[in-house]
């Protein structure tokens, strides 16, 4: 689609059709929306075809055919036809955002925008039913992907501007040949064809065959119409571009199953999610059994990973607890908190000395002593660190640990992809593995929980690390809280009666519905403490026998801004949910009966000790955490069914469970856990080797990186296609170089072989006079589009003396060597046209090389052998290191 000259030059003979002609140009801007056409259709295996498949193709077809239209039959300069091409493609996608109203969406808030647009990308799975905003997003890089592509293809307009150079110069066009499209439609058609072809490489579908050959086929007429002429030059071209494009689609390995996001999980928490309970809703209904990590533990105990804390509850929607403490401390740094928003080190100690009454025992350690029990803390954080009874029913019962001693939970990351790192209840340290790159300066605080977000950067395969978590932390360690005295259980109905600081966790929204609050009237009259109330809210939902475990329940927070509450009077009139349910109604009960409360979300499971456990992201959970002064945050497990009830060792679900899910083929082997004895076969169990090697443990027997090696088998074989397209006009020349030495040396029109390897060093290095043709053995050959020396005047006439005389005066061979050799070669190719056979000589006075039916003297042979690396060494010496490189690696001579 190269722009032709427009006015000036002289007539073409009759018969012959300028390369560059209106139906040519035309003709190509048809074949190239073709391609587009079959090019975006082969896209709809990751984003389905409604909604953007049509404006895309109408985009596509009005960049390329105006371009065309406009080089051919205007005027105009080649940057104005382009740009009103692509200001009119662009009309119709700010057409579609008008008529959608999303434009002033787009204007207010892009940053929203994005968001949701990563967040629908991230979770997508294909083929996507795309949301109209990521319909907006494809349409506008379509259409910069047209741009791109029509300029490549027209190479940037150069032949236009070269036209009307040579108009200034009253230079007739007839004296050299138009600009070969062929280099840029081989660039522009693969730029085209060639991202619908990586498909295979993230979805599960089998390649259409009858649209790849379709491709194929158009993708060679399109670099066949830009050919400098239809020939079978043109042919040959179009068949190795064909060949090209086919090699393109031949090294994409066969990825067994391979479907996009399916290998990589993403946390229900981050920048790209809007509500966190209905990101976990969406993942536990997907059901994956994909391992997001594995673990080991130092004990065998519920263990909750959790991602984030939500304690902000608003508009019927919980937020997460995503302020960064002040300081930037990263999880490197040991943190032990003592308040239930942040604080550490001495929090509360005063109060605590008070109920104490000063007392200590022989270590210095704050002593409180009741008729149940001596209980101790520690005298610089204030943690509760032990407990002795008194009461003869726990007779000789003793339970402490000393400050400095810690449990540990060892993690490895599988498939699991977030910005918050899971982190074991009680965690108040991390240090980095032995295996992986994680970075523990990378990941800084929460403010108010045992919680980290990432600097910058997400969690990646193969990271390792041990966590740190205060011993007995966690639901294990309810058993002790009986001991503590009422002081520290206190509740507070009226939450302005409450410390500033516990309020944040007792606030609530509006007036709660009826049902909830005849739930509350009942459990308040029963005038419990924290604990109290939060085993019977747990005793409710879960061991009642009225509430059944469904995945499938609605979950719609937030549906309704008039009634915050809705979700969970409909949940408490069905009686039927899942874990946000669950977890979400008893932290708003628990609230309004004055119980500080919060929801975390994360992963339940169960340690084995040191046999590693994995993690699969069906088991995601959402759990409630009730804050106990000088203890912390301690989970409570509501929801009778799903991860939580197994993490907790409750084996089957006891409540009834409705699940779209098929057993694990692993719970009908023969010395599989009984059902009631031990959790579901393959739910929180150890891992076997394949599991390990599939989870991407470095530890694990014959572990492999499967998807590492797949991109390192993808990123060499495109490097060695793209090395070997590099590489690939190198070696054509260094081919045609070699036939013609091979011709000179067994005598089949040697001179002629020499003349035209010649001419193509004078191509190479842009030193053909004037711009003007090169004389070859039969007429005149294409110049290069450009000459980056000085111009030199054009040959008098189209014949090999006259082309030497022109660049011997032109300059372009100077030194006495290389004028001799230029003189051995004109001699020679016009004694073998023209001059009797018995007068074929290098050595005669005026004479050349024998003829074809000799054979070829070894004299004749080396002289003209020699003249030619005279020439050749002339020209590159006096060329710039560009002009080398050009002649090296992109000779002009091979577009003739």
């Amino acid at each position: 689609m190269s722009g032709a000259p427009r006015g000036g030059g002289a007539e073409r003979p009759a018969g012959s059709r300028h390369p560059d002609s209106p139906t040519r140009v035309v003709a190509l801007g048809i074949a190239v929306s073709a391609l587009w056409l079959l090019s975006l259709w082969g896209l709809t295996g990751l984003l389905l075809p409604q909604g953007w498949w049509g404006a895309a193709a109408a985009i596509t077809s009005v960049v390329t055919l105006l371009t065309s239209v406009g080089i051919s039959a205007t005027r105009l300069s080649y940057w104005t036809v382009v740009a009103i091409a692509g200001l009119t493609g662009g009309a119709i996608w700010v057409g579609r955002l008008l008529a959608g109203g999303r434009l002033h969406r787009w204007i207010s808030a892009p940053d929203t925008q994005l968001a949701a647009l990563e967040g629908e990308v991230l979770r997508g799975v294909a083929p996507l039913d795309a949301s109209a905003h990521l319909h907006d997003l494809v349409l506008v890089l379509v259409w910069v992907w047209s741009l791109v592509a029509v300029v490549v293809l027209t190479g940037g307009g150069r032949s236009g501007r070269a036209g009307r150079a040579r108009a200034r110069e009253n230079t007739a066009p007839s004296a050299k040949r138009p600009r070969d499209g062929v280099p840029g439609a081989v660039i522009a058609a693969l730029l085209i064809a060639t991202p619908p072809m990586l498909v295979p490489l993230i979805t599960d579908e089998p390649t259409d065959l009858a649209w790849l050959f379709a491709l194929i086929a158009l993708l060679a007429a399109v670099v066949w119409i830009a050919a400098t002429r239809m020939t079978l030059r043109g042919g040959v071209a179009a068949a190795g571009a064909a060949a090209l494009a086919a090699g393109v689609f031949a090294v994409i390995p066969e990825i067994p199953a391979a479907t996009w996001n399916q290998d990589v999980q993403y946390a229900p928490v981050g920048g790209y999610v809007d509500d966190v309970t209905i990101e976990l809703a969406r993942d536990l209904r997907a059901g994956s059994t994909t391992p997001v990590l594995t673990y080991t533990s130092d004990s065998e105990q519920s263990i909750y990973l959790r991602l984030a804390t939500l304690s902000t509850f608003e508009g019927g929607t919980w937020r997460p607890d995503d302020t960064l403490n002040p300081a930037g401390v990263t999880v490197a740094d040991k943190r032990v908190l003592t308040g239930p928003n942040g604080q550490t080190g001495s929090g509360g100690l005063a109060a605590l000395e008070e109920l104490a009454a000063g007392k200590r025992d022989d270590q210095g350690r704050i002593l409180i002593e009741t008729d149940a029990s001596e209980l101790r803390f520690s005298a610089t954080t204030g943690r509760f660190i032990g407990v002795r009874a008194n009461d003869p029913q726990w007779a000789g019962f003793e339970f402490e640990f000393s400050e400095d001693a810690h449990q540990y939970v060892d993690v490895t990351i599988a498939a699991l992809r977030s910005s918050w790192l899971p982190l074991p209840s009680g965690a108040t340290q991390v240090r980095e593995g032995d295996e992986g790159a994680f970075d523990a300066t990378n990941w800084v605080w929460t403010r108010a929980a045992e919680t980290a977000v990432a600097d910058s950067g997400m969690t990646k395969r193969g990271d390792t690390y041990r966590a740190e978590i205060v011993p007995w932390h966690g639901a294990e360690s309810r058993m002790l809280l009986g001991f503590l005295p009422p002081e520290l259980l206190q509740v507070y109905p009226d939450a302005r009666q409450a410390p500033r600081a516990l309020r944040p966790y007792l606030d609530l929204p509006g007036t709660m519905p009826a049902s909830m609050q005849r739930l509350r009237e009942e459990l308040g009259a029963k005038n419990l403490d924290r604990i109290g109330t939060g085993v019977v809210l747990e005793q409710y939902f879960r061991q009642s026998g009225q509430f059944t475990y469904d995945e499938a329940a609605p979950y719609l927070p937030g549906a309704d801004a008039d009634s915050p509450f809705a979700v969970m009077d409909a949940f408490l009139t069905t009686k039927s949910g899942y874990c946000v349910h669950f977890a979400t109604t008893f932290a708003t009960l628990a609230r309004s009966l004055g119980v500080p409360t919060r929801v975390a979300v994360g992963y339940a499971s169960r340690a084995r000790g040191e046999t590693p456990v994995a993690v699969r992201s069906k088991e995601l959970h959402a759990w409630p955490e009730i804050y106990i002064h000088h203890v912390g945050w301690i989970p409570f497990e509501p929801t009778p069914g799903g991860a939580g009830l197994r993490a907790q060792g409750g084996g089957v679900d006891t409540a009834p469970t409705i699940t779209s899910e098929a057993p694990d083929s692993d719970s009908a082997r023969p010395d599989a856990p009984e059902a009631g004895a031990e959790e579901l076969a393959g739910e929180n169990g150890p891992l076997t080797d394949g599991e390990l090697n599939e989870a991407g443990d470095p530890a694990a027997p014959g572990a492999t990186t499967g998807s590492a090696a797949t991109v390192w088998l993808v990123t060499g074989a495109l490097a060695a296609a793209l090395l070997v397209l590099t590489m690939a006009p190198a070696l054509v020349r260094i081919a045609r170089r070699a036939v013609r030495v091979r011709a000179i040396r067994a005598g089949r029109q040697p001179a002629g072989a020499a003349w035209a390897e010649f001419t193509s060093l004078l191509r190479d290095y842009g030193r053909v006079p004037g711009g003007a043709t090169a004389v070859r053995p039969g007429g005149i050959g294409a110049a290069p589009p450009r000459s980056t020396g000085a111009v030199m005047p054009a040959p008098s006439a189209q014949t090999p003396d006259a082309l030497i005389a022109a660049v011997l005066a032109g300059g372009g061979i100077s030194s006495a060597d290389g004028r001799a050799a230029a003189d051995v070669l004109v001699q020679a190719v016009n004694a073998e046209r023209y001059g009797p056979a018995s007068e074929q000589s290098v050595s005669a006075p005026r004479g050349a090389l024998r003829g074809a039916t000799r054979e070829p003297q070894r004299e004749d042979t080396e002289r003209l052998l020699g003249a030619l690396d005279t020439i050749r060494a002339e020209l590159r010496e006096r060329a710039s290191r560009r002009e080398r490189a050009r002649a090296r690696w992109l000779p002009p001579s091979l577009r003739s």
